[in-house]
Order: C-alpha cells, then structure tokens, then sequence
C-alpha cells in the first residue's frame, strides 16, 4: 500500500496556474511529480503522484462522474525532461501558438529562455492590437517552455498579456 503525503491535487484551472507556475520557476532539472501535474492539463483531468514517485492518481471525468485510477509514471510523457514532449503539449493545448528558444547567453540571458505568441500576432503586431505573448525561463529549455506553457493559459484565462 502506498501512503499519500502532502498530495497536491490539481484540476487545472486558472485559481492553481499560479502555483504551478511558481512550483516550475525553482525546478533546477526534470521532475516526474511535476510532470504529473502537466499531464492532467494534458487529458483535462487531475493528478498527485504517490509518496515513492512511481505512480501517480488520475482522476478525470467521463459522461459526469470522476473516474479514479492508478498510472504508472512510464506512461506520462517526461515535459521537464524532453523538448519534444513538451513541445507536443504546447501544439496540444495551444493549436497555432508560435514557439521561440533560446539558450542561456542568446540576448543577454542568464538561462534559457521561451516565448510563445497567440495565432496571428504578426498581423495584429501591425495593426497595433493586443496580442498575448507568454515568457518563461529555466535551467534547461524544457523547464522554460514548461513555464511560458502555464503563462499562456493564464493569460488566455485573464484575457491579458503574459
């Protein structure tokens, strides 16, 4: 049996971005609990891992109930340890947003960086219209666009800019 300590359940909304977004600025490398987290955003369901990180608690609802069950980490994708994953979770969750990188050192910066931009900001750039952009920073640019991810969808769910 595993005992649950200090579980964090996250249903992905805007009130637990914030948090999220904080528990992702200290991160200094991949973190399967936190990946957890991004995966409920992922299937919109929610998460915690258990106490010994192999396993991690998915509920979700299916035709109005919350459906319980017990994943193996093997199957949630490793988002603060691979670029292509959470690339796939960005084109996931913001269909059209334009991803840009870079590493530590590329315009001043101190650690790598992301931004991502709303669909047709390069237009309403010109016509000088709000347009959400996300930033976001960490020690590997996985960690940054884990970051800028949770920017945007607050931002989206504000209705503001990043």
């Amino acid at each position: 049996s595993h005992i649950v300590t200090n579980a964090r359940w996250f249903a992905m909304t805007e009130r637990d971005i914030p948090s999220l977004i904080g528990w992702a600025e200290k991160l200094t490398g991949p973190d399967r609990e936190f990946d957890c987290y991004l995966h409920g955003l992922a299937i919109g369901g929610r998460f915690h891992a258990l106490g010994d990180g192999s396993y991690c608690i998915l509920e979700r609802p299916i035709d109005g109930l919350w459906i319980r069950g017990v994943w193996s980490l093997r199957r949630i994708p490793r988002y603060t340890g691979s670029l292509d994953a959470i690339v796939a979770l960005v084109e996931k969750t913001l269909p059209g947003w334009l991803i840009q990188q870079y590493d530590a050192g590329v315009y001043g910066a101190d650690r790598p960086t992301a931004h991502l931009f709303e669909p047709d900001f390069a237009k309403k750039s010109r016509t000088e219209k709000p347009y959400l952009r996300a930033d976001g920073s960490g020690n590997s640019r996985p960690l940054a666009l884990c970051t800028a991810l949770l920017r945007a969808l607050q931002s989206k769910g504000e209705g503001n800019d990043a």
